[in-house]
């Protein structure tokens, strides 16, 4: 069957008035392309991490993020080479935000000209942890028979202008464990 295609009606960018769009020729259906993988074209897709290779038992790995000029439509996964707790808080204080961490924008076309002026910094000093939105457990074992553990349960949360947020997590496997926080997120701010 020859490929074929079909108008949609509406501008796209340096395209005009119509944008042309197109159809699998094997599954005879629209291809589409879902909106993250959209967000890393449009050079507004970031990711940034924090991470400790040997967060003592019943210590804290924390994340620090704060919106700044744009909503934050972020996700997060959490790993830890043991059992852990792991939650998200709003409306956290802090009297020092901790070390920042670089926010890399996952198109390197735009590396230098998007930049997000959110803030993404590890083991700040908290005055005020906030109200918790989600809590849960990562199943890694404990002590020398840990296996580790990973949760994306943390699917997207937006994140308004102006807030501050954190992402906690808790070694509770009973030895020193690797712990990773990563945040994948765009940024409104630079969207045209």
């Amino acid at each position: 069957m020859p490929r074929q295609s079909i108008q949609i009606y509406g501008p796209a960018e340096g395209v005009g008035p119509n944008t042309i769009a197109e159809v699998d020729e094997i599954g005879e259906g629209l291809v589409v392309q879902e909106m993250v993988h959209h967000r890393v074209h449009e050079g507004v897709f970031f990711v940034s991490g924090v991470a400790d290779e040997a967060l003592s038992n019943n210590a804290n790995l924390d994340m620090l993020i704060q919106a700044v000029s744009g909503d934050l439509h972020m996700q997060f996964v959490g790993s830890a080479g043991a059992d852990a707790r792991i939650g998200l808080w709003e409306g956290t204080t802090f009297s020092d935000q901790g070390t920042v961490q670089p926010a890399i924008n996952r198109n390197r076309n735009f590396a230098l000209t998007k930049i997000s002026d959110s803030i993404i910094s590890m083991n700040p000093t908290i005055t005020d942890i906030g109200t918790q939105l989600f809590g849960g457990l990562l199943i890694g074992g404990s002590g020398g028979s840990a296996t580790g553990g990973t949760s994306a349960a943390f699917t997207e949360f937006i994140f308004p202008a102006g807030t501050v947020h954190m992402a906690r997590l808790t070694n509770i496997g009973g030895q020193a464990q690797l712990a990773t926080i990563e945040a994948e997120f765009y940024d409104t701010a630079l969207l045209d």
